[in-house]
């Protein structure tokens, strides 16, 4: 698909940021801007129901005018319903870590190592990052979003560097899309905290090693009593690990949870067994982006550890230049590499970490109940990958892919559906 310039390389950026919006979605049919009118029941031969993920039979899904969940019944009502006779429905996947806007320079780092592809301020990433015209930038965001509504994603947790400008940009970007964004906002210096959070949900914060203690104890009272989220890359790798013990004596999780009280902490790569006990005591919920790591060489998370400690996992795609931000392909990963630490993972807790456990530190519920939007997708059961199991939890987490997808919904609208559905 070849992006035309003319519209969008003149005015002000927000001028520009709209138009490049308007333009891309002429040109692909499959996403919906626009609001369908509204089914308010649905049916489905399954459905995965309530934060215990149960996979009921013949489930009726009325949707009220608040676009949230109405009535959850084996029961048909009354008035027109949409029926999806063999498939079943699935709570919208929430994608815990992404960067989003460097979606435009797909595989630019291939091959090169993590300090040279993405560490600030050098990175090949972000020297992309300062180079590229917005309407550029914009383009890769529209394409994104269309990959996240096609593979089940109704909701992303974005860390979005270039300071209160780069929080804007894709703010803006996102300002006529159904998809549901958390922007967490990077602070070019610990002086503009306050503008930063003015316009995100929070901070997302890269290596803390540049960070002073009483630098990080000064984000944690910026933060305490807002609401908004706070969070950074915790032992992404070796080096950075090392640097924390040297400079500051302690691990960056160690010093990071102790100062700064994260919602959540992401990578977790090199952890150890003291680092984990101390995230679970305090309640620290993890982050996990194995691809991304396989991809830059970084090394494998202690996924049985963190299993075996009961800590809050969640999963992540990590940099759009990096991986392709599909959680079905994210759980095919996580299983294999789990199973050479020893562990086998069970496909329901698989699936929770995308729904379930997001909501904990969202403190907002990501899956399927009355009183909840209605952000759901409608998976395929008739397929060749999956006709014949009777397990759809692992039909799903083991075999399951966006080629499976008919059709997206967020607060009860139909947001994207499959080109190849007669749905």
């Amino acid at each position: 698909m070849e992006h035309r310039p003319s519209s969008v390389t003149e005015g002000k950026p927000k001028e520009r940021i709209k138009a490049a919006n308007m333009e891309f979605r002429l040109e692909d049919k499959s996403f919906l801007t626009e609001v369908d009118e509204m089914n308010k029941t649905f049916f489905a031969k399954r459905a995965i129901i309530g934060k215990n993920l149960l996979v009921k039979k013949n489930v009726y899904l009325t949707v009220g005018s608040d676009g949230n969940v109405k009535n959850l019944s084996t029961d048909r009502p009354l008035g027109e319903i949409k029926e999806f006779k063999n498939d079943i429905i699935v709570p919208g996947f929430v994608n815990c870590h992404t960067h989003v806007v460097d979606a435009f320079a797909k595989e630019a780092g291939y091959g090169m190592d993590v300090e040279s592809t993405v560490a600030p301020p050098n990175g090949l990433k972000h020297r992309l990052l300062k180079e590229t015209a917005e309407t550029k930038k914009i383009h890769g965001i529209r394409q994104a979003i269309i990959e996240f509504l096609s593979n089940g994603t109704t909701c992303f947790i974005d860390f979005r560097e270039e300071g209160r400008e780069g929080v804007a940009l894709l703010r803006n970007a996102l300002s006529n899309q159904l998809i549901k964004a958390k922007i967490l906002g990077r602070p070019l210096t610990t002086e503009n905290i306050e503008t930063v959070l003015a316009i995100s949900d929070g901070l997302g914060l890269s290596s803390l090693n540049k960070f002073i203690d009483e630098e990080l104890e000064s984000i944690r009272r910026s933060i305490q009593g807002s609401g908004k989220l706070v969070a950074y890359h915790a032992s992404e790798t070796p080096e950075l690990r090392a640097e924390s013990l040297r400079v500051y004596k302690e691990s960056d999780i160690l010093r990071g949870v102790k100062r700064l009280s994260p919602s959540f902490i992401v990578h977790a790569t090199h952890a150890t067994k003291s680092d984990i006990e101390y995230l679970k005591t305090q309640e620290i919920p993890v982050v996990l982006c194995p691809r991304a790591n396989g991809y830059l060489g970084v090394g494998i998370p202690p996924i049985k550890r963190l299993v075996e400690a009961g800590i809050s996992l969640c999963l992540g795609t990590d940099n759009l230049m990096l991986n392709a931000p599909d959680l079905f392909r994210e759980f095919d990963y996580l299983v294999r590499i789990a199973r050479l630490q020893g562990i086998t993972l069970n496909p329901r807790e698989i699936m929770k970490m995308v729904t379930v456990y997001p909501s904990m530190f969202l403190k907002e519920r990501h899956f399927l109940e009355e009183g909840v939007p209605a952000d759901f997708f409608v998976f395929e059961l008739d397929k060749p990958n999956i006709k014949g199991m009777s397990d759809f939890l692992k039909a799903l987490v083991l075999r399951g892919s966006k080629g499976n997808l008919k059709a997206t919904y967020i607060n009860g609208a139909q947001v994207w559906r499959s080109n190849f559905s007669s749905s």
